[in-house]
């Protein structure tokens, strides 16, 4: 579901480079990558089923002056369900490829962006690649890529901060438009997809509290209809809430952060998707020292479908910071436990998981 695969964020993303009022200078150049694994097992027994990604992003980022910056990432990604002991479906390959550039203007209280997405992902899913693809896309488990490709496409952004004493105010819009492209290989031929044109919106503010900060902000992002062959389908406009807070307590930090995700209702494929939503509440103690950082978290999940529990999830994180010279190395972990809720009032399924990330990055 294109809901659950847009809330994954790799490393690659976050650190990519964003418009800050208060910037000077020529920021670093950097190659960036976090190869990661990640393997989910729901159920148990004859039922249980494993759902295995390994992924390896990789970016680029290219000060060309003071105000314009060049990033272009991609990844490779192999995913894997097992069913019964055995492997059901598998999915293997490079997913698309980011180009982007970003024009800061108006004496930095001002950003334009132009994207490219290049079709460079595995496409024509076969019969036996559907279900992995369609595995890795559920943000539930938030696996490391939740997609191989959605076609070649552009976007282009505005972005606008300003400050209004100790406040600082942020709105952004951006338009995004996909070209169709061979989706699903079936017995009767090729299935061609085309994703909805998506138009964007942002508002987001952020302050000094004491020696720490707080930020938040509200999206809403309002889709056209997906076309599959000359079928329209509107799948859902989607509105998100988040926020963070961070204080520091001598070389300690205590973080916590909240995001909820509103899907409406729509359709997919002929039949009625039913609204969802879906919230995490995380709470981080950190260590800071002059060459290792240690932070823990802790994580909750909450997963509703049309104000039906579907879900729960808590996750157990422990991440590490080297910083060697031009070097960053970050190793992280995360143990997940949780249950999936039947929809139609059957049993629950217990579910696990572990992922691991090693996020070098170079400046």
């Amino acid at each position: 579901m294109r809901f659950m695969s847009r809330l994954a964020l790799t490393a690659c993303a976050v650190l990519a480079p964003a418009l800050s009022a208060q910037s000077t200078g020529l920021a670093a150049s950097a190659v960036i990558t976090a190869p990661t694994y990640a393997i989910y097992s729901i159920g148990g027994g004859k039922t249980e089923k494993r759902v295995e990604q390994y992924s390896s992003p990789l970016a680029f980022i290219l000060p060309v002056t003071k105000t314009f910056t060049i990033d272009f990432s991609t990844a490779y990604a192999a995913s894997t369900v097992i069913s019964n002991g055995a492997v059901s479906s598998s999915i293997a390959g490079l997913t698309d490829s980011q180009l982007r550039g970003s024009l800061v203007v108006l004496d930095q209280h001002a950003a334009i962006t132009l994207g490219l997405n290049l079709p460079t992902g595995r496409y024509t899913v076969t019969a036996n690649q559907q279900e992995a693809a369609g595995q890795i896309g559920n943000a539930f488990l938030l696996m490391p890529v939740g997609g191989m490709g959605v076609g070649p496409g552009g976007t282009m952004g505005l972005a606008f901060a300003e400050r209004y004493g100790a406040w600082n105010l942020g709105l952004s819009g951006s338009v995004r438009k996909t070209g169709r492209f061979d989706a699903y290989q079936l017995s009767s031929g090729v299935l061609r997809f085309e994703p909805g044109d998506e138009y964007r919106l942002r508002v987001g503010v952020d302050r000094p509290v004491g020696n720490g900060s707080f930020s938040g902000s509200l999206n809403y992002s309002k889709f056209g209809p997906d076309i599959i062959d000359s079928s329209a389908f509107p799948t859902g406009d989607r509105i998100m809430l988040q926020s963070g807070l961070s204080l520091p307590f001598g070389d300690n930090t205590l973080s916590v952060g909240f995001w909820d995700m509103y899907r409406m209702s729509g359709e997919m494929i002929g039949t009625n998707a039913p609204w969802e939503n879906l919230a995490d509440l995380s709470i981080g103690w950190g260590i800071r020292g002059k060459y290792l950082s240690l932070q823990t978290s802790i994580e909750q999940r909450i997963w509703q479908i049309e104000g039906a529990r579907a879900g729960d999830l808590t996750n157990f994180g422990v991440n590490a910071q080297f910083n060697l010279g031009s070097f960053i190395i970050a190793p992280s972990t995360t143990v997940a436990l949780g249950k999936l809720h039947s929809a139609v009032g059957g049993p629950s399924a217990a579910m696990q998981g572990v992922r691991g990330q090693l996020l070098i990055r170079w400046h």
